[in-house]
């Protein structure tokens, strides 16, 4: 294999990695803080405490096992995965501004 199509390969591994952990991130981020926002509800009405411990458990899992994973991928994975998370709260922050009257 010569030394152009080595590169291309690798090249095209690392933006497939970089284009899996954004989207990847981006549900992830709009998981967690969609669960958040679950949560919060739940905490300001009162009811249901065992529902929002369990929600405050998956949020941490959740993150802690997706992060897990970017790791076995290397810095780029982990960098794409974070930028997809801050994308994912942003279109939830956005969702909720626009629901509430």
């Amino acid at each position: 294999m010569d030394e152009f199509a080595m590169t291309d390969f690798f090249t095209f591994h690392l933006l497939l990695t970089v284009a899996i952990s954004l989207s990847c991130g981006s549900l992830m981020g709009l998981a967690y803080f969609g669960a958040l926002r679950m949560m919060a509800g739940l905490i300001v009405s009162g009811s249901r405490p065992m529902l929002a411990i369990g929600l405050m458990l998956s949020r941490f899992t959740l993150m802690i096992a997706g992060l897990a994973v970017a790791f076995q991928f290397g810095v780029a994975a982990i960098l794409a995965m974070l930028v997809g998370i801050l994308i994912g709260r942003t279109i939830a922050i956005r969702g909720q501004r626009r629901a509430t009257p």
